[in-house]
């Protein structure tokens, strides 16, 4: 069952949903002056942004990230940075600014909350 799905439209009232791009994360290529480049693949989302609770703050504190930080919530579940599994380092697009998906602060089959922090440049 996807509570978020039930829950937002009441809360689309209160919050509008935004269109937005998640930039996942599909690898590597190298460049012909030898220099490798991240590639992404674009995926279009609804979501809605919120500011970040107490909790979350405190989550985010203990991985040491600071600057301007958001939640995202949407349908759907990406990544956050996983070194190890060579996955994730997603990006959210909003307009003209560039959020990094530093976490995932809550993952559930239908939909998961990204912690976001803005870009700068």
């Amino acid at each position: 069952m996807n509570l978020h799905q039930i829950a937002s439209g009441a809360i689309g009232n209160v919050n509008p949903f935004i269109n937005a791009v998640v930039r996942v994360y599909a690898g590597e290529t190298e460049t012909p002056s030898g220099r490798v480049e991240p590639t992404y693949t674009d995926v279009s989302v609804g979501g809605q942004l919120q500011p970040l609770s107490w909790r979350d703050l405190q989550h985010l504190d203990g991985l040491n990230i600071t600057g301007v930080e958001k939640k995202f919530y949407v349908n759907g579940n990406f990544s956050a940075v996983n070194r190890p599994g060579r996955s994730g380092g997603d990006l959210l697009i909003i307009g003209e600014q560039v959020w990094m998906i530093p976490t995932v602060i809550e993952l559930w089959p239908d939909w998961c909350s990204l912690a976001l922090r803005l870009q700068e440049g």
